[in-house]
């Protein structure tokens, strides 16, 4: 049985603690590089207890008081915002790793699990900027700057998947909807291409969750090298890909998708310490709107449907729906 997210964090507590006070501390270039570690630990209980009452009974009354004083003596030390803000978020680094290995077969839980921790750093961010600023109300321009660079930060992690630096599903769906909007009212190509990592569940059952989380960061640098600056590039599902290429049609998708395969096929991935290393492949299905789809499912029903075909054609292949051949008039 699952454990509860705040029973996880409770029961790692020391550890966690550890960690990001020396998570602080390796903030290089900041004053927390300058604090004793002692005196960083001490600090990240306190608020690891605000943040773990808040979790467990939905109420930030401890964490506004945890956060708030430590926002008083900050500022009175010297701290930037953006120094406080990046070690509160430092908290979800050192969490992942225990989260994701409670949740690893279950990815709704995890995702739902990150999710409340966001939320609960966005608020003790809110608590934190809300003090900060009557402490700062004579540097009001640079503090300002600051939040607005913040909050673009915010935006930009909103949308981004945390392991592998790719869009997320939701930007995604929201970026496909803007493009095929366009392609219809301009009657411009637009294509779909869905990887899928071959034999995902054995490469990590053979080698380990850690590997496989190498595997799609490797994966994801692959697709990121093989695209356009115009091209959208997410993490779909847990070993799915999609791109949306914009003015292309498929013969061009099949050259893209093409292109990524082989770089893949060609990564290697450390799976021991005697320098041994593991390869893994992807397959790919392409769509486009040459093929007559005209909504966002249409295009992905039928990318699923090529990447199916390239699955059962033996893997490591791209497949692509053909047109179909005119017959001749007699």
């Amino acid at each position: 049985m699952k454990r509860p997210l705040n029973q996880i964090l409770q029961d790692d507590m020391d550890e966690i603690v550890n960690r990001w006070a020396h998570f602080m501390k390796g903030m290089k270039s900041t004053n927390y590089e300058l604090r004793p570690l002692a005196e960083l630990k001490r600090s990240c209980r306190e608020c690891f207890e605000g943040i773990s009452h808040a979790l467990a009974h939905n109420s930030f009354g401890t964490l506004r008081d945890r956060v708030e004083k430590k926002a008083r003596v900050r500022s009175a030390m010297g701290f930037r915002v953006s120094e406080v803000q990046r070690a509160l978020f430092g908290f979800k680094e050192v969490a992942l790793p225990f989260i994701r290995q409670e949740y690893q077969n279950d990815l709704h839980l995890c995702v739902t699990a990150l999710g409340a921790v966001d939320a609960c750093l966005n608020q003790g961010i809110y608590f934190f900027t809300e003090a900060f600023q009557n402490q700062l109300s004579q540097k009001a321009d640079t503090y300002l700057k600051e939040i607005e660079q913040f909050n673009q930060k915010l935006e930009h992690l909103s949308v981004t998947d945390g392991l592998t630096g790719l869009y997320n599903q939701r930007y995604f769906r929201e970026m496909f909807k803007n493009e095929l909007a366009r392609s219809q009212r301009y009657t411009r190509p637009l294509s779909l291409v869905l990887f899928d990592i071959d034999e995902f569940k054995q490469f990590n059952d053979t080698y380990g969750h850690l590997q496989g989380d190498e595997a799609l960061v490797r994966i994801a640098r692959s697709i990121r090298e093989g695209v356009r600056s115009v091209d959208i590039a997410a993490r779909y599902g847990g070993e799915e890909f999609v791109l949306i290429l914009p003015e292309t049609n498929r013969g061009g998708a099949f050259e893209v998708a093409e292109k990524i395969r082989t770089a893949v096929s060609h990564e290697r991935c450390a799976v021991g310490d005697n320098g041994e290393t593991a390869s893994f492949t992807v397959s790919a299905g392409v769509a486009s709107t040459e093929d007559g789809p005209r909504t966002q499912d249409d295009l992905i029903r039928l990318a699923d449907q090529c990447l199916y075909r390239a699955k059962k054609s033996g893997k490591n292949r791209v497949s692509l729906n053909l047109p179909k051949r005119r017959r001749k008039s007699s």
